[in-house]
């Protein structure tokens, strides 16, 4: 089981959707390398 959790740049535009991306990549990094 492979979990992640990221809440963004504090205040910054659009650091939620950063952040979504970012979590997305890494989860499928590891699931694809582990």
């Amino acid at each position: 089981m492979i979990g992640a959790v990221a809440d963004g740049a504090g205040s910054a535009k659009h650091s939620d959707l950063g952040a979504k991306i970012t979590v997305e990549a890494a989860l499928h990094f590891l699931e694809e390398n582990l």
